[in-house]
C-alpha cells in the first residue's frame, strides 16, 4: 500500500486483462473469460454495471464471491428470476440474485439499484466526509448494511459497462476521502475505552481482555484505511494490515501477536491488556504523520483548533468531558500520558476507584 491513500486503488491489476476479456484469480489459478460471469448478469446497453468484492481486491479465497452491481433507471417486475438459484424483491421488482457458478468454486452476488439510490449515496458520503472535517468526536457511519458495503465498494470496481457515465456520477468525491471518513468512523472511541477501564478496575481481566482486543481491531482497521484501504470487512482486516508498506510492518506484526497470544492465566491476561492498549498508541502516533501529509485529511493543526472551539462550546463541564477531550486529543497530539497510565489514574491525577469512591458518599 502506498503512504497516501490516492495512490492505492484497492483493486489487484493483474486481475482482469481488458484485451482478452479474461479474469485471473487467486495468482492465475482461476482463469474466468468475462462472458462466464456476464451470463448470470442482466443488463442494457444503457445500464452501469461494475464488478467488486474481495476477489477484484486481491485478497480473496476459493469460497469467496464475486459482487456485481447493476444501475438501472428503474427496477421491473419483467425479470427472469427462474433463471437464478435465489433472488430477493424489493417493492415487489427482483433488486438482487444469488448463484453458484458452473464450473468454478466461486458465487456471484448480482445488486439492481436505480440510479437515484446511486446518486444519493455519493450525495451522502459527501456529506458524511464534510462533517468529519469539522469534528473531531468519533462520528459513525448513518448507512444502512448495504449501503455502507456499496459506499466503498464505488472506488474499488472494475467497471464492465459504461465507465464515463458511472464517473460522472462519482464527481465530487475522492477515494482517498472516503478513506478519512472510514477511519474517523472507527477510530478513538472514548465510551468503548471508558468500557475498558472499568473492566480493568473491577479486577474482571477477562472482560477487558477481550474488550480492548476489540478495540485494538478497530484502530488497526482505521489505521489501514489511512493508508488507503476501503474494506471494511472485520474478517479481512488482518490481512490488510499485512500489506501496510515495510515500515509500518511492525504495527501489523505486533497486532497478529497480541490477536494469537494465550489469555488463558490474569498474568497473561493482564499483559495482553497493556500490549494491545501499547499498540493503539503507536498506532496513533504514526496516524498522525499520515495525518499531516495527505491533503484530504484533517490535519493535526486544524483538528487541535476544533477540538479547542468544541471544548469552549460546553456551558456546563464535568470532569469526565476533560478526560474525554485528552483522550481524544492523542490522535493528533504526541506527549500526552500513555494509555495503560489512563487504566489506573485519571487525568486529574485522581485514582478512578478513588472518585467512585468519593460519589459513593
Amino acid at each position: 500500500m502506498a503512504e497516501a491513500a490516492e495512490d492505492f486503488s484497492g483493486v489487484d491489476p493483474k486481475i482482469f486483462d481488458a484485451n482478452e476479456q479474461v479474469f485471473h484469480f487467486l495468482s492465475g489459478r482461476v482463469k474466468m473469460p468475462l462472458d462466464d460471469l456476464m451470463s448470470h448478469v442482466h443488463a442494457s446497453a444503457d445500464d452501469i454495471v461494475i464488478v467488486c468484492g474481495t476477489l477484484i481486491e486481491g485478497i480473496g479465497n476459493w469460497t469467496s464471491d464475486l459482487d456485481v452491481y447493476v444501475f438501472v433507471e428503474e427496477r421491473t417486475s419483467d425479470f427472469p428470476a427462474q433463471l437464478h438459484h435465489r433472488h430477493y424483491l424489493t417493492k415487489g421488482a427482483v433488486s438482487g440474485t444469488f448463484d453458484f457458478m458452473e464450473g468454478y468454486p466461486f458465487t456471484v452476488d448480482v445488486y439492481y439499484r436505480e440510479i437515484g439510490e446511486l446518486k444519493a449515496l455519493v450525495d451522502k458520503i459527501k456529506a458524511g466526509y464534510a462533517t468529519r472535517l469539522k469534528r473531531t468526536k468519533i462520528l459513525s457511519s448513518s448507512l444502512r448494511t448495504h449501503d455502507a458495503k456499496l459506499a466503498y465498494r464505488l472506488f474499488d470496481n472494475i467497471v464492465l459497462r459504461n465507465p464515463e457515465k458511472f464517473r460522472s456520477y462519482m464527481e465530487g468525491i475522492a477515494r482517498s476521502e472516503y478513506c478519512y471518513t472510514l477511519y474517523r468512523e472507527v477510530t478513538c472511541s472514548f465510551p468503548e475505552f471508558r468500557d475498558i477501564v472499568g473492566s480493568w478496575q473491577d479486577e474482571d481481566y477477562e472482560t477487558c481482555c477481550f474488550q480492548v482486543k476489540a478495540y485494538l481491531h478497530k484502530q488497526m482497521r482505521g489505521f489501514n484505511h489511512l493508508n488507503g484501504s476501503l474494506n471494511i470487512g472485520s474478517k479481512w482486516v488482518r490481512k490488510i494490515a499485512t500489506q501496510l508498506p515495510q515500515k509500518y510492518q511492525h504495527i501489523a506484526n505486533a497486532y497478529c501477536d497480541l490477536n494469537d497470544q494465550a489469555t488463558k492465566s490474569t498474568t497473561q491476561r493482564k499483559d495482553t491488556i497493556i500490549g494491545c492498549l501499547d499498540l493503539a498508541d503507536e498506532i496513533y502516533a504514526s496516524s498522525r504523520n499520515l495525518l499531516d501529509v495527505n491533503p484530504a485529511y484533517l490535519s493535526c493543526d486544524d483538528a487541535r483548533e476544533i477540538t479547542r472551539c468544541e471544548r469552549e462550546s460546553y456551558s456546563v463541564w464535568h470532569d469526565e468531558l476533560d478526560r474525554e477531550f485528552t483522550y481524544r486529543s492523542r490522535l493528533f497530539d504526541a506527549g500526552l500520558p500513555a494509555m495503560r497510565q489512563l487504566l489506573e489514574r485519571r487525568d486529574t491525577g485522581r485514582p478512578m476507584r478513588s472518585m467512585c469512591s468519593a460519589v459513593a458518599k
